[in-house]
């Protein structure tokens, strides 16, 4: 029997209008009344998930930042955060800048950026946190941040992920979580890692956990659960990982993956 159900929001959790159906609500709400444990494993800032984690009547934490953060809604505790490290956040920073690529910079839950675009703008609807702009990055490298994000043309971050293994410390980690975002890090940071530390805090077996994604950002956490399950609209690469291929977002690929493992 399967005891905890991990979902990410963006593409999994919402459809392509930003939208949680009143099926996979009720579908989750069922299985959370059964006892089942549901949690949100999201590369969202903590504060992207307060609505949905009231809407869907959730009781565990939430894990944030692909992984940096795993925060209990219900008390405010931080139970796990992994920073970027200073000298880390400088360089992609850097090289960010040579790109001329839309750079986003979280620290301390709040949202930084270096220019206020469309793209920007566009984030800041999803995340809910007005940017602060900024050209000097110095205060953010001293006390460090949970992750940083380009945004670009889908064309331009494919370049973009070919060349940085050789620009970047192997001490970060990238992928894109949507094919126009490109997150960085910390090299100890996943999806997979985090839901390995829910796991000891709950005693859970691996074996017991159904995770669903469609984000390369999803891929650990997809391999660490005993079934991982991608949805119809997850990438080639992600469907290749995944142990079921579930219908999209926009086809209740969720309510559906419930009925048949939770059923």
């Amino acid at each position: 029997m399967y005891k905890l159900l991990a979902l990410d929001v963006d593409g999994t959790l919402l459809n392509s209008e930003g939208e949680v159906t009143d099926k996979t609500v009720k579908s989750i709400r069922e299985i959370v009344d059964k006892g089942v444990l549901v949690l949100i494993c999201t590369g969202r800032p903590t504060q992207g998930t307060v609505e949905l984690f009231e809407k869907l009547s959730l009781k565990m934490p939430v894990i944030t930042y692909n992984g940096a953060k795993i925060v209990n809604l219900n008390t405010g505790a931080i139970l796990h955060e992994q920073n970027l490290r200073g000298i880390d956040i400088k360089k992609i920073v850097e090289i960010g800048e040579e790109l001329k690529t839309t750079i986003i910079v979280w620290a301390k839950n709040q949202l930084y950026s270096n220019a206020m675009n469309d793209n920007v703008i566009a984030y800041k609807k999803l995340s809910g946190v007005e940017p602060i702009v900024i050209d000097n990055y110095e205060d953010i490298i001293q006390q460090g941040a949970t992750k940083v994000l380009w945004i670009d043309e889908v064309e331009k971050i494919a370049e973009f992920q070919r060349f940085l293994d050789i620009r970047l410390d192997a001490d970060v980690n990238y992928c894109t979580s949507k094919p126009y975002y490109l997150e960085f890090i910390d090299k100890t940071v996943s999806k997979g890692r985090a839901l390995s530390i829910i796991c000891d805090k709950y005693k859970i077996r691996r074996e017991e956990i159904i995770a669903i994604g469609d984000g390369q950002n999803d891929i650990t956490m997809l391999e660490f659960a005993g079934v991982g399950v991608a949805m119809g609209n997850s990438s080639k690469e992600v469907k290749d990982k995944a142990d079921y291929i579930t219908a999209t977002n926009d086809e209740e690929g969720i309510a559906l993956a419930i009925d048949k493992y939770f059923r």
